[in-house]
């Protein structure tokens, strides 16, 4: 299901297939799933009855080489067409959105889950490994026994959920030449109660997922996610769906990385409590700066800029709700001045125009304002590596944002900034926003900044130079 680093592989389901509600009308086709790419099946025929979209989700079922699969949300492509060309033996698509493979599921109440086991590319260089260790005295006949030492599990209890990181070994033995162990670490995870499909990718498998991209500072994908039905706890299933697959996967040093499992794991508990916390509290900022992460190399330069400078106004706003432009009680006071000042002679249309523009009046304080909260909030190691000059740094920020979202003819030039110049604040705004969501994992000041500190990525933030 595998393959070192890379993800989840191309599949293919070759067999008969039926829908629950009609099991005797079976068509042959196959069902192809490619990384990437929605889960289709191709069959030769059609069923009589058309496959319908439902609220609850439609299911097909298929007995293949590959044992029992469930196709869950589909539909019929081809569910428009008369019903005099359902004889006709053309290849027909049936579209869905999961396959799990390993059980059939009649309904869609079915698919429900207390415990799966999730492993994501990365992780084996992100966790900590065990070691291979010689056996003493091995028996008659056998020259050497190397064993793989396992480190003990590490749980963490989030909510409903007990995550636990276990380290894996998949053993490969060549009886004429060599044998050797291939890691596979993975998250395992228990449900207090039964949770749908849905629940479970939004909620741990998204969760735990970007938990492991934001440590590598590089985008991940989930090699293989397993399953075990609730209703049937005895059967293990292999579920597959769509995502969008991150660039081809390379190799990142730990002293690259902003944090490892090793720098985490005697606060493992605290820490992916605080993520999912954050993950709620600032969803919308986690998405942004995910955006850029994942598209970095396919986003235009300003729209990863943009992305990022709102993803730090917004982590202001929200992290930092109580700071205003002016106290509270005195915006009360000059608001109410404001407003008896105006005059009330005024025509109907103009007074509403007036009203309208009172109601913009806000205690908000401006973006150049936030900037320099955040950048004294900054550790020592960005501003020396990312943010050296913060005054050029914060106005770069505040000028350039400000032409990109409003497009102004006559732009500051000294300011509004273009180019590889783009690039250098964009990763700046980048290490900031990440320093920063850094310290909301409950780390103290010095271990953030002693994880920034040794990081060689950062060391190099200032040493971009032209292609052309």
């Amino acid at each position: 299901m595998t393959e070192g680093n890379r993800g989840v592989r191309a599949q293919e389901w070759r067999g008969k297939w039926w829908q629950p509600s009609n099991p005797d009308d079976k068509v042959s086709g196959t069902l192809l799933f490619k990384p990437g790419d929605p889960p289709v099946l191709h069959t030769i025929g059609r069923f009589r009855k058309p496959v319908t979209r439902t609220t609850e989700g439609t299911i097909i079922l298929g007995s293949t080489t590959n044992g029992e699969v469930t196709l869950f949300r589909c539909s019929d492509s081809w569910s428009s067409l008369p019903e005099a060309f359902a004889e006709l033996p053309s290849e027909w698509e049936y579209p869905g959105k999961f396959v799990l493979s390993g059980h059939h599921f009649e309904r869609p109440q079915d698919i429900a889950f207390s415990k799966f086991a999730l492993s994501i590319n990365g992780i084996e260089d992100w966790s900590i490994g065990g070691r291979f260790v010689v056996v003493p005295d091995p028996p008659p006949g056998v020259t050497h026994v190397v064993q793989y030492s396992q480190l003990p599990d590490i749980a963490a209890t989030v909510g409903d959920y007990a995550i636990t990181m276990r380290d894996f070994a998949m053993p490969h033995i060549d009886l004429c030449r060599e044998g050797r162990a291939t890691r596979d670490p993975y998250f395992g995870v228990e449900s207090a109660h039964p949770v749908s499909l849905e629940a479970l990718l939004n909620g741990p498998v998204i969760g735990l997922h970007n938990f492991v991209a934001f440590g590598l500072g590089m985008p991940v994908a989930v090699k293989w996610l397993r399953v075990r039905p609730t209703a049937h706890p005895d059967r293990l299933v292999d579920v597959y769906f769509r995502a969008d697959e991150p660039p081809e996967p390379g190799f990142r040093r730990s002293d690259e990385m902003l944090f490892t499992f090793a720098d985490i794991i005697d606060d493992f508990e605290p820490v992916v409590r605080r993520w999912f916390e954050l993950a709620e509290k600032i969803a919308p900022i986690l998405d942004l700066y995910f955006s850029t992460l994942y598209g970095e190399m396919t986003m235009r330069p300003n729209h990863e800029f943009l992305s990022l400078a709102q993803a730090l106004e917004s982590y202001h706003r929200e992290i930092y709700p109580a700071l205003k432009l002016i106290p509270d009680d005195l915006y009360g006071k000059v608001y109410n001045a404001i407003s008896a000042s105006l005059p009330t002679d005024l025509t109907p249309d103009l007074n509403e125009k007036v009203q309208k523009l009172r109601e913009k009046i806000n205690n908000d304080v401006s973006l150049a304002a936030r900037l320099e909260y955040l950048l004294d909030q900054a550790p020592p190691s960005i501003m020396r590596h990312a943010i050296p000059d913060r005054d050029d740094f914060a106005n770069r920020v505040k000028h350039t944002r400000n032409y990109f979202t409003h497009w102004s003819s006559k732009p500051s030039r000294k300011w509004v900034t273009f180019g590889i110049n783009l690039l250098h604040i964009t990763k700046s705004a980048r290490w900031l926003l990440e320093a920063l969501l850094l310290g909301q994992l409950g780390l103290s000041a010095d271990r953030v900044e002693a994880l920034l500190a040794r990081n060689e990525r950062l060391k190099r933030a200032r040493t971009w130079t032209p292609l052309y």
